[in-house]
């Protein structure tokens, strides 16, 4: 079935798909970030948005949303055991964005293909990045010490703390002077 993306609403709203973490994986995430205070700069991201990002969705309507979710409602999927696996950095050339990787990675990169195929029928298309399941705990502006950094990167250990992700949420993204805000329109729980 082909779903129009074309709504009656003129109001639009920037919204994405998204994996919530376990409090106790937050504060992990919060000790790691500590270890690049004064070593980077940039944009540290706040406790309550980290987040695993399955789409990016843009902006859409109320009438889309509404489509999305009757839809996002038919994905399956069985709850899993996840855990915070290792540090890394997109670019090679430049480090931007400082993460945590998620494992196990195949049960994530189901669940996103799920999503992805899902979402051919609204026309959104496809991510040409491979999907890679992570959580963002820093964009990054500028390394103030560069060798300080890789070090960091070579020899922080991450304690793998496990937890259960039972469903995914369709999330609102606020755009604000003091950074995003997220709020939850609706949850997709595991069969």
């Amino acid at each position: 079935m082909r779903c129009s993306w074309e709504g009656t609403d003129s109001i639009r709203m920037r919204c994405f798909i998204a994996i919530e973490i376990s409090e106790k994986a937050k504060e992990e995430l919060l000790r790691v970030q500590k270890e690049f205070k004064g070593i980077i700069e940039g944009k540290f991201v706040e406790k309550e948005n980290f987040h695993l990002t399955l789409k990016f969705l843009g902006e859409v309507s109320n009438y889309e949303i509404n489509q999305l979710k009757q839809e996002l409602r038919k994905i399956r999927f069985n709850k899993f055991i996840a855990k915070l696996g290792s540090i890394g950095y997109f670019t090679p050339s430049f480090a931007r964005v400082l993460w945590v990787s998620l494992e196990p990675k195949d049960n994530f990169v189901e669940l996103h293909e799920k999503v992805e195929s899902l979402l051919r029928n609204f026309n959104i298309k496809k991510e040409k990045r491979k999907f890679m399941p992570h959580v963002t705990i820093a964009r990054i502006k500028n390394i103030k010490k560069k060798e300080k950094f890789f070090e960091k990167i070579e020899k922080i250990k991450i304690e793998p703390i496990d937890f259960e992700i039972s469903s995914f949420v369709l999330n609102k993204s606020v755009l604000t002077e003091k950074g995003p805000i997220y709020e939850k329109l609706f949850e997709f729980y595991a069969v």
